[in-house]
C-alpha cells in the first residue's frame, strides 16, 4: 500500500508544503486525503491523482450528496484534493470549473453555537466540588477558555512564566500559524471573573506536583502531565471528554472560543475590538465564524427604531393633515381641480412631478357632473347652473390649451428633446383659479401664475 500511486503522490504532496503549514495542519489534511482514498476505493474509481478525471471527481460529488456532508466539511475535502491534483499537475477541476461541469462548495450561513453565562455557572457548580486532580484542571480550563476566548492549543502549551498575576495577563507563546505568519507574545488580560478559578488552580497544581514527586519550581508547563511535560493534543482533548462525558457536559474547547466573542459582542463591545480580542487580521473572520449581531437582538433593535418611527410619523402625519385640510378647505375648489385633471388627461402624480401631458378633452364630462352633483350634495346644497357652466368651460379651455400648448410627452424628431411642460401648467394654473373663482361666485382677480423652473430645467 506504501507504493500505491496515490500514497506516493500525497506523501510528497505534505512533504513539499510542511515549511508552509503547522503540523496539526499536516496531520488533519494526512487523514482527510487518507478517508477520501478509502472512499473512492469503495466506489471503485479511480485512485492515481495523475490520472483522475471527470469520472472521478463526478463519483465525488454525488458521494458527498448522498452522505449529506455539511458545506464546511465538503469545503475542506475539495481544498485539500485540489492541493493534491495541483501538485501532480493535474488540473481536472479547473477545467471543469471553467466549463461549469464542476462548482466548489461555499459555506453556507449558520447561526453560531456558543454557550451562555448560565451554561458556565452549571458547569462551576458541577466540578467546584469535586477534589479529583482531572476535573479541577478541567474547570480551570473552561473557565480560561470561555472568559479570555484563546485557542485549546495556546493554553496547552502555555507556561508558567507566561502567566503574570501583578497586570493580570497571560501571553500567547504558541499561536496559530505558529513559525510562518502568526505574531508571537500577545497578550490576554484576564478579567476579574475568572481570577479566583486562576487561583484555585494555582493552589492544586502545587498539591499534584507534591504528588507527582515533582519540583514546582522546575516544572515549568502551566497543565503538566502525569510525567511533567505537556499534553499532547489527543491526551488534552481526552481529558476534557472524560469529565464532560461523566458530568452530562456537552461541549468542547473550541466553541468556548465562540462564546466569548458572542458574549462581548451582546455586551455592546464594538466588532473591531473583538476581533483584536482574538488577535483576528480581519474583522471578517470574526464577523464569519465567531460573532455577529444575534437574529434576535437584531430584531430587537428594528422593533425599537420601528417604535420611534412611528412616534415620528405620527407627528408628521398631523402636519399633512393640517396643512392639506388648509388646502382642501371648500369642495368647489376640489372639483375644479378634477375637472382640470380629467379633462386634460392629467393625473396628480405626474401634475407633481411636471410630467403631466396634455391630451383635450376625453369624454370625462358626466363623471365630474356626477362629482358636483355628489360633492355639493354632501355639502348640502343642490348643483347650480353655474356649477355646471364651470365644468363646461373647464372642458372646453382644457381642449385649447392640448391645442395652443406644446405636446407634452411628444417628443420633437428634429431636435431629439421633449418640449417644456411649463406652458401648459401655466394655462391650467389660470384656468384653476378661474374656475374657483367662478364657482366661487366673487369676481375673478388677477390669476397666480405658476413660476416656471431656472433656465436649463424642464
Amino acid at each position: 500500500m506504501r507504493r500505491h500511486p496515490y500514497i506516493v503522490a500525497m506523501r510528497a504532496y505534505l512533504d513539499g508544503i510542511q515549511s508552509t503549514v503547522g503540523k496539526a495542519t499536516l496531520r488533519e489534511r494526512e487523514s482527510k486525503l487518507l478517508y477520501l482514498l478509502e472512499v473512492m476505493l469503495e466506489l471503485r474509481l479511480g485512485t492515481d491523482p495523475r490520472t483522475m478525471d471527470k469520472e472521478e471527481i463526478d463519483g465525488l460529488v454525488r458521494w458527498m450528496r448522498e452522505r449529506n456532508l455539511g458545506l464546511a466539511y465538503q469545503t475542506k475535502l475539495w481544498q485539500y484534493m485540489r492541493g493534491l491534483l495541483a501538485f501532480v499537475g493535474n488540473g481536472v477541476l479547473d477545467v471543469m470549473k471553467a466549463r461549469g461541469q464542476w462548482r466548489p462548495p461555499k459555506r453556507a450561513y449558520r447561526p453560531i453555537a456558543v454557550k451562555d453565562d448560565s451554561w458556565f455557572a452549571a458547569i462551576a457548580s458541577k466540578l467546584a466540588n469535586e477534589t479529583g486532580w482531572r476535573p479541577r484542571m478541567v474547570l480551570a480550563a473552561t473557565a480560561i477558555y470561555y472568559h479570555t476566548g484563546l485557542r485549546p492549543k495556546e493554553l496547552r502549551l502555555a507556561a508558567m512564566n507566561d502567566l503574570d498575576l501583578r497586570p493580570w495577563t497571560i501571553t500567547v507563546r504558541h499561536p496559530k500559524g505558529e513559525g510562518t505568519w502568526a505574531v508571537e507574545g500577545e497578550k490576554v488580560r484576564l478579567f476579574p471573573n475568572v481570577r479566583p478559578f486562576v487561583l484555585d488552580y494555582l493552589d492544586n497544581r502545587l498539591g499534584r506536583l507534591g504528588e507527582l514527586g515533582l519540583d514546582p519550581g522546575s516544572t515549568e508547563r502551566l497543565f503538566p502531565n502525569e510525567m511533567g511535560a505537556y499534553y499532547s493534543e489527543p491526551g488534552w482533548r481526552m481529558a476534557r471528554y472524560k469529565v464532560f462525558r461523566s458530568f452530562g457536559i456537552e461541549a468542547n474547547y473550541k466553541v468556548l472560543r465562540a462564546s466569548f466573542a458572542q458574549k462581548l459582542k451582546d455586551h455592546g463591545a464594538p466588532i473591531e475590538n473583538v476581533s483584536a480580542a482574538l488577535r483576528h487580521k480581519t474583522v471578517a473572520t470574526t464577523e464569519q465564524f465567531y460573532a455577529r449581531v444575534r437574529t434576535e437582538r437584531a430584531w430587537d433593535a428594528l422593533e425599537e427604531a420601528g417604535s420611534q418611527d412611528r412616534a415620528e410619523m405620527k407627528t408628521n402625519n398631523q402636519d399633512l393633515r393640517r396643512r392639506w385640510s388648509k388646502w382642501n378647505a371648500s369642495g368647489p375648489e376640489r372639483l375644479v381641480v378634477a375637472s382640470l385633471l380629467c379633462g386634460s388627461g392629467v393625473s396628480t402624480g405626474r401634475m407633481r412631478s411636471g410630467k403631466a401631458s396634455a391630451f383635450g378633452a376625453n369624454g370625462n364630462s358626466r363623471t365630474l357632473a356626477r362629482a358636483v352633483s355628489r360633492e355639493y350634495r354632501t355639502d348640502g346644497d343642490q348643483p347650480t347652473l353655474s356649477a355646471f357652466r364651470a365644468l363646461g368651460m373647464s372642458v372646453v379651455l382644457h381642449s385649447l390649451i392640448s391645442v395652443i400648448a406644446p405636446p407634452i410627452g411628444r417628443i420633437d424628431h428634429r431636435t431629439k428633446q421633449q418640449p417644456s411642460a411649463w406652458p401648459t401648467l401655466c394655462l391650467q394654473s389660470i384656468v384653476r383659479r378661474a374656475m374657483w373663482c367662478a364657482m366661487r361666485g366673487a369676481a375673478t382677480p388677477r390669476p397666480a401664475l405658476m413660476v416656471p423652473p431656472a433656465r436649463g430645467t424642464s
